[in-house]
């Protein structure tokens, strides 16, 4: 079994408890008084209030056939799982020359496919189309690192009989000796004190299936688990999702579509008076709304959504983002505001960069800021799609 550990899920700053009070108690009142406003500007008695708004509409349109097509995309990735249960368990079938391209060519087609498919199906509903295309890129970090962790596994195991076997005959080569060593040692100290899932006994289906319900993305034999689950705990998450997804809906809806919408008029009035300082006017208004946004998307998903998940499926680790909001340069902030992709991009991305070597020098043919510069490039153009 998992290593069971105790989570202490209570606030570390708890002496600021009631400034944390505080502050919400300002949004909710904020928010409630212009969604009170907002109601009854758009209440009919011909219809709902939310068929007037482009945010609420979105939001309400058509759920149960977004949760099918997202239930879809994550079966979908199963699709792999037989490719790694036969390169952990076949001699004859290697990850090295076979199972790697097929992974590398399902990956490309799940990526492109599904990207494709959300567009003709969500061309209109762009909230539905960017949270399952999100989603799709979860779906796909995660069968990338199931599939390459087992693959490197599974030629370590391929070395070591291999090297097992040359070596009757030459007992004194200190090559294979090596390759021994290094084997056992990898693959030795991946499943922790937990012999019962030593490669490749945990490729397993179950295995699986853990693996992709937890809010993690780089694959590990062994994770810190929990004994039981906090329902308060779950509640509290729960809650937040809900009352923070409704916050986000208001602040789109009343402070960033208006002017919004006033700068797309603006601009295709060539005439219109004082129109820089007009421009200045609505930028003014949109900016603090975007960064309204982007901290309520950053806590409903690294602290709501990903620590009720966590608490759900018995997932100790909650190390989820850290005090990015202290960061001084842009490498910390982009490795504490996100550290599920930050450990991802680490082992996935710059790791397998550095490992690229040279078959005369065996020296790395990328620098250490060449890997760096490769990751920063691979990162942004996920976050721009």
């Amino acid at each position: 079994t998992d290593s069971i550990i105790e989570v202490d899920n209570d606030d570390n700053l708890i002496q600021f408890s009631g400034f944390f009070v505080l502050g919400w108690m300002f949004i909710f009142f904020v928010i409630a008084n212009h969604f009170i406003q907002f109601y009854i500007k758009n209440k009919s008695e011909e219809q709902w209030f939310w068929e007037n708004s482009l945010i609420w509409s979105n939001m309400f349109d058509n759920l149960p056939y977004v949760a099918f097509i997202n239930l879809l995309m994550y079966l979908s990735i199963f699709l792999c799982y037989p490719v790694v249960k036969v390169v952990s368990t076949s001699n004859k079938f290697r990850w090295s020359n076979t199972g790697r391209n097929i992974i590398i060519i399902f990956e490309l087609t799940f990526c492109l496919g599904w990207m494709y498919i959300l567009y003709q199906l969500f061309n209109q509903n762009w909230i539905s189309r960017i949270y399952l295309f999100l989603h799709s890129l979860v779906l796909l970090m995660k069968i990338h690192t199931y599939c390459f962790y087992n693959g490197f596994l599974s030629e370590r195991a391929h070395d070591l009989r291999v090297a097992e076997k040359k070596i009757k005959d030459e007992p004194n080569n200190e090559t294979l000796k090596k390759i021994i060593d290094y084997s056992k040692k990898e693959l030795d100290n991946q499943n922790g004190d937990v012999e019962s899932l030593k490669f490749p006994n945990n490729v397993t289906l179950k295995n699986f299936v853990d693996f992709t319900t937890f809010p993690v993305l780089v694959y590990q034999i062994v994770y810190p688990r929990t004994n039981k689950i906090k329902k308060s705990y779950v509640f509290e998450k729960v809650a937040a999702i809900f009352g923070i997804i409704f916050v986000m809906m208001n602040v789109a809806e009343i402070f960033m579509i208006p002017p919004a919408m006033d700068l797309i008029e603006l601009s295709e009035n060539p005439t219109e008076p004082y129109k820089f300082l007009k421009m200045l006017l609505y930028l003014t208004q949109l900016i603090p709304s975007f960064i309204t946004m982007y901290v309520l998307v950053w806590y409903l998903i690294w602290d709501a959504i990903l620590n009720c998940i966590a608490e759900l499926t018995y997932f100790a680790d909650r190390e989820f983002y850290a005090d990015w909001w202290n960061s001084i340069t842009w490498d910390d902030f982009s490795k504490y505001w996100n550290i599920p992709v930050h450990k991802f991009l680490l082992r996935h991305v710059f790791h397998a960069l550095k490992n690229i070597t040279d078959e005369k020098t065996n020296k790395p043919k990328l620098s250490t800021m060449g890997c760096i510069l490769i990751t920063f490039i691979i990162s942004s153009i996920f976050h721009e799609m």
